[in-house]
C-alpha cells in the first residue's frame, strides 16, 4: 500500500488548468492483493479461474506472470472488464502465452496512483534505491526507460512499467517492491 507523503500542483497561470503534479510517496511493507491461477488462460483467452478473487475488482489493473507473450517470459498487464464471481477473473487483453498460462502462475492487483490530469510525462524515482522510471506519450504502455545511478546505465523496458491513463497511473508491484519511498512528477 502507498502513502502520499506531500503533493503540490502547479497552475497555468493564463488558464488556471493544473499543467504539472509532483510529490512523494511511500510503499510500506504490505504487498499488493495477490493470488494463483488454478485453471483456464488458454492462448486467447480473456478469462481465468484462480485460488481467490477477494480483493479484486471491476476496472482494476492486473499482472499476470507469463501470460504477454509466446514464450511466457512476459507478464501480461490488463484491466478486469467485469465484477469476479466464481473465482473467475475476466480482463481485456488476450492470453498470448501459446502454452496457456500455468496453475500456480501470480495475479497481481496493481497499485492506482491518482493524478488529477492525463499525463503526457511521467517521472518515478525510486529515492530509496536510485532508480528512475520516465514514460512519456506515444511509447506502448507499461513501457519505461529506466535509469539506474549506481551504474549509470539506461535501458528502454518494454513491460513492468506504468500504465498511464486519464486519471493516473497502474503500478505494478515488481516496480514498487516494499519499504520504498519515491518522488513523482506528471506533467500535461
Amino acid at each position: 500500500m502507498a502513502i502520499i507523503l506531500s503533493s503540490a500542483s502547479l497552475q497555468d497561470p493564463i488558464d488556471e488548468r493544473v499543467r504539472e503534479y509532483k510529490g512523494t510517496f511511500f510503499n510500506d511493507a504490505t504487498p499488493l492483493i495477490s493470488t494463483t491461477v488454478s485453471s483456464g488462460g488458454a492462448l486467447g483467452a480473456r478469462t481465468v479461474t484462480v485460488a481467490s478473487i477477494t480483493g479484486f475488482a471491476n476496472a482494476s489493473a492486473i499482472s499476470i506472470a507469463g501470460g504477454g507473450n509466446a514464450g511466457g517470459t512476459i507478464p501480461l498487464e490488463t484491466f478486469i472488464t467485469t465484477t469476479p464471481a466464481a473465482g473467475v477473473l475476466t480482463f481485456r487483453e488476450k492470453v498470448l502465452q501459446t502454452a496457456g498460462l500455468t496453475a500456480g502462475a501470480s495475479v497481481q492487483q496493481m497499485l492506482k496512483f491518482n493524478i488529477p490530469f492525463r499525463a503526457r510525462k511521467l517521472k518515478l524515482v525510486n529515492q530509496t534505491d536510485g532508480i528512475e522510471w520516465e514514460w512519456i506519450d506515444g511509447m506502448a504502455r507499461s513501457s519505461a526507460t529506466r535509469y539506474v545511478w549506481a551504474t549509470g546505465l539506461t535501458t528502454l523496458e518494454t513491460f513492468g512499467g506504468p500504465i498511464v491513463m486519464s486519471d493516473g497511473a497502474w503500478l505494478p508491484q515488481s516496480l514498487l517492491g516494499t519499504s520504498k519511498t519515491f518522488t513523482f512528477e506528471a506533467e500535461v
